[in-house]
């Protein structure tokens, strides 16, 4: 077995995989560094706790920094005590398409990886990554709740950057796509939101109910972590956004870069690789045959 630890802006999420490249056990904890940076004690318990289970089960532990530790490497290395690696844009959105195009088994992919810093769009021959994340759109755009901001002129701001491919299929990956699956089933079921589709319709409908909502009112339901309340109205919009470009459903998915990650660690052969600080530590090369193929 091999553990991968993915940091985001928004959540740490702990993942351990058989060798055969099947999830065993996945946590996620709610940190919510990128939103208030005074979470810094708070990031780095979880991260102590993470690493006190990799080590209580003699798991090797490969850590992944992305979007706002991408700006912020400074506490990436004081969290991490200096392990670890920072992953750029491209590996990000490539191993998240790797994660896609391996678990639905689907050609002619548009994969959409939305975080706290960032949105990556990847294909089979492109990419791009934009400053779209939740928490850059809230700050932009100062979207709060109740909101009474203007959707149309944020949604028009977001389709401009989004570059002009068409897809057969359009997958999500990220925490904004998952709370809006679990906000339709009222519930927090990982393997029930795997594989549903969002339409245009369920998407808005959200928008509509929680727009009016204050913090304290959408912070009460139980099927929501807490601090998903922060980026669920942005996560709508960005949502949105993308139904509106690249046609009128998207599938999401709640396995991301981290599972292609651990696809290509498992395939490597020479897994003398590690993402531990060793000296020179290099990642497989995001460009290999297990993302061409």
């Amino acid at each position: 077995m091999l553990a991968i630890l993915d940091m985001g802006s928004n959540s740490f999420i702990f993942l351990v995989v058989s060798k055969d490249g099947k999830g065993v056990y996945e946590r996620v904890y709610e940190v919510g560094i990128a939103g208030d940076p005074t979470n810094f004690d708070r990031a780095l318990a979880t991260f102590e706790e993470i690493e006190r289970l990799a080590k209580l089960y003699r798991i090797t532990l490969h850590i992944f920094g992305t979007a706002f530790f991408r700006k912020n490497p400074e506490l990436f290395q004081k969290i991490t005590k200096g392990r670890g690696r920072i992953i750029s844009e491209e590996e990000e959105a490539r191993y998240s398409y790797l994660s896609v195009v391996r678990d639905f088994c689907v050609r002619e992919a548009l994969v959409a990886d939305l975080g706290g810093g960032s949105l990556e769009l990847c294909w089979e021959n492109g990419f791009v990554s934009l400053e779209l994340g939740t928490h850059v759109l809230n700050k932009l755009f100062h979207i709060n709740h109740p909101f009474k901001g203007s959707l149309e002129e944020i949604v028009t701001f977001i389709r401009e950057k989004l570059p002009k491919v068409r897809r057969k299929h359009l997958f999500g990956i990220g925490g904004s796509f998952v709370t809006l699956c679990a906000y339709l089933l009222k519930e927090w079921n990982l393997d029930r939101i795997h594989g549903m589709k969002l339409s245009y319709d369920d998407v808005r409908n959200i928008f509509d109910e929680i727009r009016a909502m204050d913090y304290e009112a959408l912070s009460s339901l139980s099927f929501l972590p807490k601090g998903r309340e922060k980026t669920l109205l942005a996560g709508a919009i960005v949502t949105l956004s993308l139904l509106e470009e690249y046609g009128n459903k998207m599938t999401v998915s709640t396995k991301g870069y981290r599972y292609g990650i651990a696809y290509e660690l498992l395939s490597v052969k020479n897994a003398s690789w590690r993402a531990r600080g060793d000296s020179n530590p290099q990642p497989p090369d995001p460009q290999s045959g297990a993302l061409s193929n």
